[in-house]
């Protein structure tokens, strides 16, 4: 992750972008950042994920899952549409995200209150993700849900939490067996399915640093 040019933008002049917007770019306090160039696996793997995610709202919506008749549609987006995760300063650009904000109530360019985030990782936007991003993430109120995917070996991170004032939970996975549990939209996954196709060869990883 790097600074994309030395020109400063204020976040009205980026929302006046709008459509012109370069989706290889997130806005991070008045400066871009440029996203790492894309992988056969970082694709595979995104792709993979939309998959199971968009499969399985299909017959989860979000009336069935929370039991209400009356709550908003789960609205699933990809492919460098951003969401605002912190008001005027952070607009990033997740591989998915899940919200049930009005499409039709946001400005043209990112959406809002984003219940749900998944980012693969990549070797030089990792320590991005893994920290600064995550600690910007865990402070977006609606946000319950913060999955990070290796691309190199088979390793999910999971950050949950069951309410949006709720203490933030973790567990990871690196088995092709591991059962992968998201109930805020009773998902279950394997591993295995989020690295189909992949050809990816199992290495052994370090515990994650407390």
């Amino acid at each position: 992750m790097i600074n994309a040019s030395n020109k400063l933008y204020s976040p009205t002049a980026y929302l006046e972008l709008k459509g012109t917007l370069d989706l290889s770019k997130e806005y991070f306090y008045s400066d871009w950042l440029s996203v790492a160039n894309t992988t056969k696996n970082h694709q595979l793997i995104a792709s993979n994920l939309v998959n199971i995610f968009s499969e399985h709202l299909k017959n989860n919506d979000a009336a069935s899952v929370t039991g209400q008749d009356d709550v908003p549609p789960y609205l699933l987006y990809s492919d460098g549409i951003r969401f605002e995760a912190i008001k005027d300063r952070f607009y990033p650009s997740p591989d998915l995200f899940i919200t049930q904000y009005p499409d039709e109530d946001c400005p043209v360019g990112f959406k809002r209150e984003p219940l749900l985030a998944v980012e693969v990782l990549s070797k030089i936007t990792d320590e991005f993700d893994r920290h600064c991003k995550l600690k910007k993430y865990m402070q977006v109120p609606t946000l319950q849900v913060y999955l990070m995917v290796s691309q190199y070996t088979f390793r999910v991170e999971l950050y949950t939490r069951s309410q949006t004032s709720a203490p933030w939970g973790y567990e990871n996975f690196d088995t092709l067996e591991s059962l992968v549990s998201i109930p805020l939209i009773n998902l279950e996954t394997t591993v295995a399915e989020i690295y189909h196709n992949t050809g990816i060869v199992p290495k052994a990883f370090p515990p994650p640093k407390k």
